[in-house]
């Protein structure tokens, strides 16, 4: 069996998927509630708009875990957390 190499840690930076994904659960929920549902709909696509700026700041640390030779890695996840939207737009990194 080849040994597993591993160099440093790799730090992602950037748009996250699986946050997105599920904002998108949100934003479709929010869609498909009847207009009776007015707080509900409300509440579930805000938090989506929430979720998908956070999604676009996040940063994922991949580390090799423990002294294995099995290429096992750890993934440690960093994005904000609260519901302050001005610490959340201030967070956000300009495009180049």
């Amino acid at each position: 069996m080849e040994k597993f190499e591993w160099k440093e840690d790799r730090i992602v930076e950037g748009i996250e998927p699986s946050i997105y994904l599920t904002e998108n659960k949100f934003y479709l929920a929010g869609k498909r509630l009847d207009s009776y549902f007015t707080e509900p709909i409300v509440v579930n696509l805000s938090f989506s708009i929430e979720l998908y700026l956070k999604c676009l700041n996040t940063k994922s640390t991949y580390s090799k875990k423990d002294n294995t030779d099995l290429p096992i890695l750890e993934r440690k996840l960093e994005t904000i957390y609260g519901h302050n939207f001005e610490e959340i737009f201030k967070n956000l990194k300009p495009t180049e």
